[in-house]
């Protein structure tokens, strides 16, 4: 506790969920120290975006007189505080079996995420499948985003193929609300759209297809994650939509700093994946695959469940991430 500051990012859930009855939000332009009347204010130092889409103000705090977050405030007063660091969640690439057929450990890696990036059915997974996956996450307390692909069942979305501006939009728009309803079922909301495989490369060097991504997120109203550097932080900015910049702990960069998207993942080395993780996220460097340092940043950090040794790579990274850890 500094200033009268109190560090309580981890308590962001229930400050949304009971803000209003307890609180109330106010824009700040200047250091908080402590707010007469109340025990002392909370401020949050980076962006935070909510449920509906919206980002909230890069500095502002709660005011509250009694109840569970005056509790939370008082255990957290005598914690040290982190204002400066970077914070970000850990997020993964999930549900993505079929039928009978089953992809990745979903059950050993819900417990090590945060967010997690469901298949809607066009590269992988089926109704039984969303439903399986989306009762896991809520079971886990994991937020839960829309991962939708190119119509490519049989090449898992990682081939590219040619498709107009409103034809993808329709095609993000029936996977997204599929996912949607299956989350409306559990009591869950949509907390973000991620495109997934070659789509997400697509995205990030077409303008035509980065503004069909932004054409169905329109339709939801939540942020898109995406690589920074790239036409998914630009075109998704211009459009309006909150951006989510993401790294691959378990994918390469190449020296221009573009992600190498393979059709098969091998396994990795999870310490090595840890320690790049952190990097990027701490110091915004990466290590391209020509030894080129390159700037990067990242407030969520991906694993795909389909890597063969994921959640030893899940739990590395969540472990180096330990100090950064949003949520």
């Amino acid at each position: 506790m500094r200033d009268g500051c109190v560090d309580v990012r981890e308590w962001e859930g229930d400050i949304r969920r009971l803000m209003p009855k307890q609180g109330r939000i106010t824009c700040l332009s200047q250091r908080v120290s402590e707010a007469p009347g109340h025990i002392p204010a909370m401020r949050f130092p980076s962006v935070r975006y909510h449920r509906d889409g919206r980002a909230a103000p890069r500095d502002f705090r709660l005011e509250f007189a009694r109840g569970p977050l005056h509790d939370a405030a008082q255990r957290d007063a005598g914690r040290p505080a982190r204002r400066g660091w970077t914070m970000a969640t850990v997020n993964c690439d999930m549900g993505e079996g079929f039928g009978l057929y089953q992809m990745g450990d979903d059950a050993g890696l819900m417990p090590l995420i945060t967010v997690a990036n469901v298949a809607c059915g066009f590269h992988a997974s089926d109704f039984n499948h969303m439903r399986k996956t989306v009762r896991l996450a809520r079971e886990h307390g994991v937020r839960v985003g829309a991962h939708p692909s190119l119509p490519d069942l049989q090449g898992f979305g990682r081939r590219e193929m040619k498709i107009g501006r409103e034809e993808l939009a329709n095609c993000l728009i029936y996977q997204i609300g599929a996912l949607s309803g299956f989350l409306k079922a559990e009591g869950m909301t949509l907390n973000h759209i991620k495109p997934h495989g070659v789509l997400y490369g697509m995205a990030a060097r077409d303008p035509e297809i980065a503004h069909g991504v932004c054409d169905a997120a329109d339709v939801f109203g939540v942020p898109l994650m995406g690589l920074s550097g790239t036409l998914h932080e630009t075109v998704y900015a211009e459009r309006g939509h909150a951006f989510i910049p993401e790294f691959f702990a378990d994918l390469d960069y190449d020296d221009d700093g573009r992600l190498i998207i393979t059709r098969e993942h091998d396994a990795k080395d999870p310490a090595d994946c840890a320690a790049r993780a952190l990097r990027a996220v701490a110091e915004g460097r990466i290590i391209s695959t020509g030894g080129r340092e390159l700037p990067v940043r990242a407030t969520t950090v991906c694993i795909h469940s389909d890597t063969p040794n994921a959640v030893d790579i899940a739990t590395a990274v969540r472990d180096a991430l330990r100090p950064h850890l949003d949520g």
